[in-house]
């Protein structure tokens, strides 16, 4: 008889912690699987641990590749071997909670949905995954549904997220929904293609994923190498989405995303490459980038993207893509932020186009500062200000920036800085921003204590309307935690209202 869900788990020389994660497999609450595992060419003693197993439990069967192909092929081996009415991708160096499957399995019956998507988190390594004080849980299920209720199909926004779910086989089968080939990012081509096809989707916040994160992971390793897999992974991509009849506004986001993340590797890796080397990679990306059939579309809505369309990808300015696991991305970020002013400053047309990207820019680098770093102590944002305004300080239109950026030109004018400082932390993620929306107006209003100017004012306002929207948006089990912020931003409001009257009142003098 067919087992209901089909657990497909590739694995590479991962005779040191597979054993976890099988055993937890093995264990769920919901027995009517079978657990397909690719030995994708091991030369540790992986396929004989898994063969062990596989004699104490039928439900277990082992593939043993005769090439290492990487992840992605072994994944679609495993498609094509799977009996399974649904389909499961479990890493094999991660863990589940119990009845992980049962719950995603349940909701699936019940709705008839082609994906159920469980809640992710991840977990530093050798730490109790059920220790909630560690796990750090993205927003990601809170953003698909977002987009379901909208009516839009915001179904990319899985992110890389793929092993928190499980899939109708069928449609897996008919739409030819596969991994890249790619040795990098082939969970991003599934996704893609997946989310071309997709109708509905439903989340289970409840079932937990952990996605363990382990030192030495290849995950983490940014090299030349990486780069140029990236690349062939996103020509991959690029090439399905060509061939679509979905809109350009559906593979928009993703387009982005990609060829950020791509300069901004490059970006990363500027330092340790030779002239010759940054420009070759530079060159490939841009000639990957033209393959999009969209690009005159997509690089003019996006300042640093269209100045490397236009150069023929040899300004590289872009500051705002983000390197996924790189400790410190503010590092190259600065880098590129020298660029950037240097390109501005030389470029006679830039205007105001060129300073909103930079403020936004800058914006994003101070919110995601500690996203990876998220131990890091509050000082690094002393250093980060410093650097920044070093690198402002060199632009020659100091006008202009002052007129159009109130926060690049209270830390160009005054030293002081009042961008916004988001920490990333485990489940009060959802709280974090509009906390860092009511800190960012207390420090609007302690340089308005000293310099009363007009635009400020209009700013903290904006920030204080941002502020209540997103504390209006926060979960119910939240409410205990938004009280208190409530009142910290009513107080702060309070003093912005007070100086705009006695603003009033002045100019109103006889």
């Amino acid at each position: 008889m067919k087992p209901e869900i089909s657990v497909i788990m590739p694995v590479y020389n991962g005779e040191k912690n597979i054993r976890a994660t099988v055993e937890a497999v093995l264990a769920q609450t919901f027995p009517d699987i079978e657990v397909i595992v690719l030995d994708d060419h091991s030369t540790d003693g992986t396929a004989r641990l898994i063969e062990e197993y596989s004699e104490r439990d039928e439900r277990l069967r082992l593939i043993r590749l005769d090439e290492n192909g990487g992840q992605g092929r072994a994944r679609n081996i495993g498609i094509e071997a799977a009996r399974g009415r649904y389909l499961s991708f479990i890493d094999a160096d991660d863990l589940i909670a119990p009845d992980f499957l049962e719950l995603l399995y349940n909701r699936a019956i019940e709705t008839g949905a082609e994906v159920v998507k469980g809640r992710a988190c991840k977990v530093p390594e050798g730490a109790d995954p059920n220790d909630r004080s560690v796990q750090l849980t993205r927003n990601v299920n809170r953003i698909i549904a977002e987009a379901m209720r909208g009516g839009g199909r915001g179904f990319f926004c899985f992110a890389s997220e793929h092993w928190s779910a499980i899939y109708s086989r069928d449609f897996i089968t008919e739409h030819g929904i596969r991994y890249g080939s790619s040795r990098v990012h082939q969970d991003t081509t599934f996704l893609l293609m997946l989310a071309a096809y997709l109708t509905r989707i439903e989340i289970v916040d409840e079932a937990v994923y952990y996605y363990i994160q382990r030192s030495g992971s290849s995950i983490h390793s940014y090299d030349e190498k990486r780069f140029f897999a990236a690349l062939d992974a996103l020509e991959e991509q690029i090439e399905f989405i060509n061939k679509s009849s979905l809109p350009f506004s559906f593979y928009f986001g993703h387009c982005k995303f990609s060829l950020l993340f791509a300069l901004a590797l490059h970006s990363h890796l500027r330092g340790s490459m030779t002239a010759s080397a940054s420009e070759a990679a530079a060159k490939r990306l841009f000639n990957v980038a033209m393959r999009y059939r969209y690009i005159d579309k997509l690089a003019p809505s996006h300042y640093a993207l269209n100045a490397f369309v236009v150069s023929g990808g040899r300004d590289n300015i872009a500051i705002d893509g983000r390197i996924v696991g790189l400790e410190d991305n503010t590092v190259w970020q600065l880098d590129a932020l020298d660029r950037l002013v240097e390109h501005i400053n030389l470029e006679a047309q830039s205007g105001d186009r060129a300073l909103a990207y930079l403020e936004g820019a800058l914006s994003q680098m101070y919110t995601f500062a500690f996203v990876d770093a998220h131990a890091a102590a509050p000082e690094r944002y002393d250093l980060l200000s410093e650097r920044v305004r070093r690198s402002l300080m060199r632009l020659e239109n100091k006008a202009a920036l002052a007129k159009r950026c109130p926060q690049c030109h209270c830390l160009v004018e005054y030293g002081r800085d009042i961008f916004i400082h988001h920490r990333y932390l485990n489940e009060n993620a959802a709280i974090e921003m509009p906390s860092a929306l009511v800190e960012q107006v207390s420090r609007i209003n302690a340089v308005l204590d000293e310099h009363d100017l007009p635009l400020y004012r209009s700013y903290a306002n904006d920030r204080i309307d941002c502020a209540f929207k997103t504390i209006v948006g926060l979960r119910l089990d939240k409410e205990s935690m938004a009280a208190p912020l409530i009142a910290r931003l009513m107080a702060e409001a309070e003093k912005l209202k007070r100086r705009t009257a006695a603003d009033a009142e002045r100019r109103n003098a006889p």
